[in-house]
């Protein structure tokens, strides 16, 4: 079960993974590890989490002062913590899928099989004519763009299209219905991310979480202009952009020690096996909210080679039952994984 930090300046996979196969040799053939296009979706989103890393590391490099990922998060500055977390996912989402993904043949570049030419985005520079009829001034191999799509995810809104083009271009819908979607899903994400790191109550109601973000203050204009820039000279130039280490790395925003663990968030890996621990979690955790992800969690420790696949048959059932202590005793049988990575106690799991 892979998890995500752009704190740690590290990217996770799952110790079995077809990435982690793949790693293992890496000069050899990436084919026979690619079946039904595992390692190829594996690996575009270590590209994906990757860019989420470098977008850290320049933010903080363009604007010390903000603080990011170093100052304590309060109510007063948690939105313009959000504004900066979103800024990364737009890095991510246009650097990857829209300047490069959409623009190539992906089996082309790197020709073991594989049908997939997407990772989050349905967008494809193929369909511009059809874009075109409905927003002749879309330009998506543009810096411009960059601004439009933060933009949007801070917002909501996504200009140019009407709804006539959902209703005659099932292309244009593809790509938008889950762009739409996607972008109020960020926010609300985002939000319940830094709200676990500083402490906060995450039990918010959604049209709260969702709501727009404010990106009109010149800093942030500023922000955006001058990340987009290094962006384009990053992906459409190739140029080595990397910078100094940012001041937050080795004391960097963590989750204070909680009474009631958010495993949307926790890495149950980070807690020691022991009984004591687990009899504490299955007292304290909110499992109203995220009992499916311990469960998760706590099932992806175990070796599945050797695992009872008979116990699989029950796992919808112990979801929605939701009593730790028995998924422990039904479990205990069961192989551990052994040499797991037990760090960092903060992944963001929630998907």
């Amino acid at each position: 079960m892979g998890g995500f930090n752009p704190l740690a300046l590290s990217s996770f996979i799952a110790k079995k993974s077809a990435a982690a196969r793949w790693l293992s040799d890496p000069k050899g053939s990436a084919r026979k590890f690619n079946y039904n296009d595992y390692l190829v979706v594996e690996v575009l989103f270590l590209i994906h989490d990757y860019l989420h890393v470098w977008a850290y590391t320049a933010i903080s490099s363009i604007n010390p002062r903000l603080g990011f990922g170093l100052r304590p998060i309060t109510e007063k500055n948690i939105e313009d913590f959000v504004f900066c977390h979103l800024l990364s996912e737009s890095v991510a989402t246009v650097g990857l899928d829209y300047w490069y993904l959409s623009t190539v043949d992906l089996n082309k570049v790197c020709p073991i099989g594989s049908w997939r030419n997407t990772l989050t985005v349905d967008y494809r520079e193929k369909f511009s004519d059809e874009y075109h009829k409905f927003n002749p001034e879309l330009e998506v191999q543009n810096k411009s763009f960059f601004e439009k799509i933060h933009r949007f995810y801070c917002s909501g809104i996504f200009g140019g299209f009407n709804i006539s083009a959902f209703i005659s271009s099932p292309i244009i819908m593809t790509w938008l219905d889950k762009e739409l979607s996607y972008g109020e899903t960020q926010r609300v994400y985002t939000r319940l991310w830094l709200r676990s790191l500083a402490g906060m109550d995450t039990n918010i109601p959604r049209r709260v979480l969702a709501r727009q973000v404010s990106c009109g203050e010149l800093w942030k204009k500023e922000l955006i202009d001058e990340l987009g820039d290094l962006l384009w000279a990053k992906v459409k130039k190739d140029e080595n952009l990397f910078f100094k280490t940012p001041s937050f790395a080795g004391r960097c925003w963590k989750s204070p020690r909680l009474k009631s663990p958010d495993f949307r968030f926790i890495n149950l890996m980070s807690v020691r096996d022991s009984n004591k621990a687990f009899e504490l979690i299955s007292r304290q955790a909110n499992f109203d909210r995220n009992f499916e992800y311990l469960f998760y969690q706590y099932v992806c420790g175990f070796d599945y080679e050797s695992f009872d696949k008979e116990l699989i048959k029950l796992f919808d059932h112990l979801v929605r039952k939701r009593d730790f202590p028995l998924v422990r005793h039904l479990f205990k049988r069961q192989k551990r994984l052994e040499g797991a990575d037990h760090r960092p106690k903060d992944l963001f799991f929630l998907s």
